[in-house]
């Protein structure tokens, strides 16, 4: 049952300046040393939006849905970041692979660069990734960043927008967006992704 206090706390003594640890309050901003911890959270002490640092990562995460299981990690704000993609596996011809970064509701693309050229990258809005006209970009031989630039079929250079925006678009917004690499050689590639993003909403 409740207790209901008619006045301040106070600690009792100087040496221990503080009325409670974050480990015994429910919801709320928790620090914990690592993912384990983080996991172990007991579920009466789980708030959907509570926030949990991890020291060993310095990631933060959130909780969303109504289960309080699933932690999405949280994006940094205003600070530009770096994250660096390379499949466990050969990425077959004509074949394609998934991954996931927490890159904020929102967030600019300041650069996207691929190792191996005839590489399609596209972002989704959704964990479908079946966007109409997703962020893509085509690698080729001389060109494996995204500068905002193609080459046409009569070889004329065609020059657009440099910097791209990708958004999370889910019913249930999260800070994920979705993509895909695409491999159009005819031979197994293991292509590494860098992406370089500054998220503008968390």
């Amino acid at each position: 049952m409740p207790l209901y206090p008619t006045s301040f706390f106070i600690p009792s003594s100087t040496t221990i300046p503080f009325l409670m640890e974050d480990t015994y309050i429910r919801g709320g901003w928790h620090c914990v040393a690592d993912d384990a911890a983080r996991d172990a959270l007991p579920a009466g002490a789980r708030k959907a939006g509570m926030r949990m640092y991890v020291a060993s990562t310095g990631f933060t995460w959130t909780l969303v849905g109504t289960n309080l299981t699933a932690w999405v990690r949280v994006a940094d704000g205003a600070v530009r970041n770096t994250y660096v993609y390379t499949p466990t596996a050969a990425i077959l011809a004509g074949s394609s692979v998934n991954f996931t970064l927490a890159s904020g509701k929102s967030a600019f693309i300041l650069k996207a660069e691929l190792t191996h050229p005839s590489i399609t990258l596209e972002c989704h809005t959704t964990s479908a990734r079946n966007d109409t006209n997703p962020y893509k970009f085509v690698s080729y031989a001389g060109h494996l960043i995204d500068d905002g630039s193609s080459v046409l079929d009569d070889a004329s250079q065609q020059f657009n927008r440099r910097f791209a925006i990708v958004s999370n678009l889910e019913s249930t917004v999260s800070t994920n967006t979705y993509w895909k690499v695409i491999n159009n050689n005819t031979a197994s590639i293991t292509p590494t992704v860098t992406i370089v993003y500054l998220p503008l909403e968390q």
